[in-house]
């Protein structure tokens, strides 16, 4: 899946971000408070930038009603509490999925293990 965030800004604060990632693993680094948590609001639709385009697969994200059957965020703070293993919160994700992205219990376990270990 394409990510793209072409001229993105907000408040004046943080101008002319842009960002290209396809079927990689990117990180993004910077110094504290440069907008690297804002970024990535902009990119799951915590956060609608003031002006320029996120888009998702070449379609805006913040125009697009079917945005979590390609992308989900599991923050590292998080308001809720809840007590659920990382394999049931990989499986959650997984079951509203259409057919041509079904998981099976072993590719789901190897993927938890995977994010535990990460």
């Amino acid at each position: 899946m394409r990510v793209e965030l072409h001229d993105v800004a907000v408040r004046g604060i943080i101008a002319d971000v842009r960002m290209h990632a396809e079927n990689e693993v990117v990180g993004i680094v910077g110094p504290h408070g440069s907008g690297k948590s804002t970024t990535l609001r902009w990119v799951y639709r915590a956060l609608k930038p003031d002006a320029g385009t996120v888009l998702l697969g070449g379609s805006g994200v913040h125009k697009r009603h079917d945005v979590a059957r390609d992308l989900a965020a599991l923050t590292q703070e998080s308001q809720v509490e809840f007590d659920f293993t990382v394999t049931e919160v990989v499986e959650m994700g997984r079951s509203r999925r259409s057919s041509r992205a079904r998981a099976t219990p072993a590719s789901i376990e190897a993927f938890a293990k995977n994010l535990a270990s990460a």
